[in-house]
Order: C-alpha cells, then structure tokens, then sequence
C-alpha cells in the first residue's frame, strides 16, 4: 500500500510538470490498425499513412460565430459554405448570400446503386444559376457507384457535359460512398477499385481545367480509398464535429449536415474552404 501511494503521488507530480503531450506519430501505411465489418461487404482494414501530409491547421484558431464555424490564421482563412441537392427543395439564393454563405457546392447528380444509371439531379441547373446569379462562388460533386475506371470516367463526362456552360470556380468532387443495401452493385467493389475509380475521374476533371476533389468521411477515408495515391488532389473531409479530429490534411471540411441557413427550409450541410492566407 505504501509503494502504491508513492508511485501514486510520483505519477501526479510528473503530470503536472510535464504537461505537454507526446507528439502524435502514426504507425507505417502497412500497420494495420483494426478491422471493420461493414454489413454486405467482406472485413475490411484500417491503414495509417506514412507519406501522407498531415493535419496543418491550428485548433485554437477555429470558432463559431453562431452561424457558422469560423477559422483565419497566419496561414490560411476559412471560407464559410453550404452542398445542396434538390432534396434541399426550393433555395432563395439571394438570401442565402446576405446570410454569410460565400459558396455553394451543387449536387450535379447521381449513379444509382442497383441498376448503376447515371441520374441528373432534379434542381442541379435551377440551384447553379441562382448560386452564381446571387454571387456566390460554385463547385459541384456527383454521388458516385463507380464498379470500374470505365465507369468513373463515363461520370466524369457526364458532369463535365452538364457544367461547361457555367462559371465553376470551386472543386469537382468524386463522391463516392457506401452503400449497405443487399443489392447495391457496389457490396463486392475493394479499396484498390474504388481508389483507381477516384484517380480516373479526377484525371478527367483536371483535364478539363478543374479542381478535382475527392469526398469522404473518417471511416470511409480508410475503408474505401488509398490516400496516399489520391494525394495529388484536394479532400472533403465529413466529421460532425467542433473539431475536425482528423490525421491528415484536407482542403474542405463538412462539419454538420444539420445547419440552419435563410433562404432554406429545413437543414443542410455545412462547410468550411480552407484558402491561403494573403
């Protein structure tokens, strides 16, 4: 009981001395960390990646002004933004803009997750006019199902059709997500598919003279794709929280999905753009 109490009291004492924590320093990408069972899909592994660039941005430099989350350092400035569908309904755009909002990201679409059909979004037109129109800069993504680069490049043209007409000055998002339904087409698609599905879409939007971009949440960001060979393009990083809480750097943080904003009826999704300072 003695010992006890004195390496009790040692421990205190060394806490209170030495404060700061030990830098963070992930394991080799190869180190696996757990596996996942996802429902319909075979036990897939988490990775750390040793070659990847990391989280950048200084925690105590975020705040909420009760709108919206706020960032601005020496380095960079956060730019306050929504993603919007047509289950969104009707927008008042111009509201939008007077509430603070300086850009929008507008689902251009979807490919199904059983018949795998390429689907224009009922108010993709309707909701980018009146973004632009009310002044407010515009990036888009397509909800992808991709089984194959084939596939991937046949939805980077369809969104690259559908967007040439308009002035797109924020990314192309690849959006490519887990579907659990017993059919979706896309319960036998691995990591290295969806990973080259991701480079091959991204390829065709840089082409073209875009920003590609590629969105995921934390656990998706392990389960469906290799960072380390998308790190030549722009992430959209999904994490509900005050805090992004994630290793690696991104450019695009999605941090509710249950955002209040003038000029639209019911929630929506909002997002913070991580710009250089300057």
């Amino acid at each position: 009981m003695i010992i006890a109490v004195i390496v009790g009291v040692i421990i205190i004492i060394t806490t209170v001395h030495n404060n700061k924590p030990e830098p963070s320093v992930p394991p080799p990408a190869e180190e696996i960390v757990t596996e996942v069972q996802t429902p319909n899909r075979p036990p897939e592994k988490f990775y750390f990646y040793e070659n990847l660039a990391r989280y950048c941005y200084d925690d105590f430099k975020f705040s909420n002004d009760g709108n919206f989350i706020t960032y601005t350092e020496e380095n960079y400035k956060g730019i306050a933004g929504i993603d919007v569908s047509n289950h969104n309904g009707e927008i008042d755009w111009q509201t939008v803009a007077e509430s603070g909002v300086e850009f929008a990201m507008i689902s251009v679409g979807y490919r199904g997750y059983t018949e795998g059909g390429l689907n224009e979004d009922e108010n993709f037109h309707k909701n980018v006019a009146g973004a632009l129109e009310a002044g407010l800069d515009v990036g888009v993504y397509l909800f992808s199902q991709a089984t194959s680069v084939t596939e991937a490049v046949e939805e980077a043209q369809f969104v690259l059709e559908r967007i040439e007409d308009y002035n797109i000055t924020y990314p192309v998002v690849f959006d490519w997500e887990t579907v659990t339904a017993e059919n979706a087409r896309t319960n036998s698609v691995n990591r290295l598919t969806t990973t080259n599905c991701a480079i091959a879409f991204c390829d065709e939007i840089k082409k073209a003279g875009y920003t590609p971009m590629v969105y995921f949440n934390k656990t998706s960001s392990m389960l469906n794709f290799d960072l380390e060979r998308l790190a030549g393009y722009d992430f959209w990083l999904a994490s509900y929280s005050y805090l992004p809480g994630f290793d690696y750097h991104f450019h695009m943080w999605q941090y509710s999905c249950t955002g209040k904003v003038p000029g639209i009826k019911g929630e929506v999704d909002l997002n913070i753009m991580f710009l250089p300072a300057g």
